[in-house]
Formats: structure tokens, C-alpha cells, sequence
């Protein structure tokens, strides 16, 4: 993972997915740090400057001096893309059970609700950090 960030920042992310795969834990947990994210989106808590990642990335800083400059749209965070992924992840909590002993399965709908947990917890911040990494994990999943 290391060597993928010596390409592109944007491979910090897989570091979430290989935590996701390597610890088992509950997707209750999963979806009650969903809901946080949420509440994360609605409040607009700026995470890249509460966990400091702006003073670590400088591309970082440098982007949200120059959207808070210039201003950005507001991201919908319930456009299509995320109702039909609430949608998917609805529908797979209801066949967790069905398929809980398919290890694809489960991998799958960690990464999926990674994806949507990042997309809510950075929609406040950034729209293009929300959406990349969004899209990131949605390429993954296929």
C-alpha cells in the first residue's frame, strides 16, 4: 500500500479496506458508523481539517483554500447514485443471513458500505473528495 501512494493519494483509501477485511467485526457496527456519517453530512463537520489531514496532505490544504476562495456547488447527498446504493445496501442487509457464509459476499458489502460511509462523511468538506472516493470503491465492487 506503501508503494501505491507513491502514484496517487488516492490509494490511502484501500488502507480502510484492507482494515474492513483483516478485523471481523459486526455489520451493526457497520451501519450504525453509516448513520454517523450521515449525521456527519447534515451537521457539516469538516473531517479532513478535524482529523488534520490537511496539515498531512498539502494537495489538500491547497484544495479547500482554493474551493473555499472560489466557492463550489453544493452536493445532493441524496442524488440518484446514492439512493439506488442505499437502496443496494437495504436490500443486501435484508439477505445478510441467506448469505453469510459467502466470504465474496460479505467483502463486498463491507466495501460497499465503506464507500457509502465516505461519501456522507466527506460530502460536507469536499464534493470531489465525497464522489472520488465514492466512485473509487464502486469500481472496486464491480
Amino acid at each position: 500500500m506503501a508503494f501505491a501512494m507513491l502514484f496517487h493519494y488516492s490509494s490511502i483509501v484501500f488502507v480502510f479496506g484492507w482494515l474492513l477485511l483483516k478485523f471481523k467485526t459486526s455489520f451493526k457496527i457497520y451501519y450504525l458508523i453509516l448513520a454517523a456519517s450521515v449525521v456527519v453530512s447534515f451537521t457539516k463537520i469538516n473531517l479532513l481539517t478535524l482529523l488534520f489531514l490537511d496539515r498531512i496532505f498539502p494537495k489538500v490544504k491547497i484544495y479547500l483554500a482554493i474551493m473555499e476562495r472560489e466557492g463550489e456547488a453544493k452536493l445532493n447527498v441524496f442524488n440518484f447514485k446514492i439512493i439506488i446504493a442505499l437502496t443496494v445496501a437495504l436490500l443486501f442487509l435484508a439477505f445478510l443471513k441467506k448469505f453469510k457464509d459467502n466470504r465474496d459476499f460479505e467483502v463486498l458489502l463491507k466495501f460497499h458500505l465503506l464507500s457509502l460511509i465516505l461519501f456522507f462523511a466527506l460530502s460536507p468538506t469536499a464534493m470531489t473528495f465525497s464522489l472520488r472516493t465514492f466512485e473509487l470503491l464502486s469500481v472496486l465492487q464491480l
